[in-house]
């Protein structure tokens, strides 16, 4: 879900770590090659997974650089909201103290960047929780469809969310919501 290329090294969808090789390059023996009978068909599936919802929602693969600003144009704001807004797992802006407090623990961003040259259509939240038990997240306000949640490894469950939501320790959700609700009085 990192922005740029993605890059996966053959066998990486397959589950194969070259035992922790990072110079097997010159081996020609089991350490490198695929053993396709023993692949890993979920984390195969799962990787897929990743690869459409990359496909399917424009800020997961947005071309240039967050700054955090709203774009404007001919000086008038083209949005009510930035590119890329960080958030506390209770709802409020994370603030420069909580980038480097060590103890702070689970984030989310909300993505809001359109395809191209067009306008947002969709905001995008990306909710981490590096956390060994679980945390409760405050969602930015109104309904959220749950489109893929790590702890579990489904994507589009359909499920629809809002207000306080639980995320599983040491776990990602991605989390849409259409632009026309208005999150002014949330953030």
């Amino acid at each position: 879900l990192a922005q740029g290329i993605p890059q996966l090294l053959a066998g990486d969808e397959l589950g194969h770590s070259q035992s922790g090789n990072n110079n097997a390059y010159c081996q020609d023996n089991a350490v490198t090659w695929l053993d396709w009978a023993h692949s890993d068909a979920a984390l195969t599936h799962f990787v897929g997974g990743l690869i459409a919802l990359r496909k399917r929602y424009p800020a997961l693969r947005h071309p240039s650089w967050f700054n955090g600003l709203q774009p404007y144009e001919g000086g008038h704001p083209m949005r009510t909201s930035s590119d890329i807004t960080w958030l506390k797992p209770e709802g409020m802006l994370l603030s420069d103290e909580a980038w480097q407090n060590p103890h702070e623990l689970g984030l989310a961003c909300m993505v809001v960047v359109g395809e191209g040259q067009r306008s947002a259509t969709q905001r995008v939240l990306l909710v981490f929780n590096p956390a060994d038990t679980p945390l409760r997240f405050e969602l930015p306000k109104g309904p959220w469809r749950l489109v893929l949640n790590t702890a579990t490894a489904e994507f589009d469950t359909a499920e629809m969310v809002s207000g306080q939501h639980p995320a599983s320790r040491n776990s990602v959700m991605v989390l849409v919501q259409d632009i026309d609700v208005d999150l002014q009085e949330s953030i």
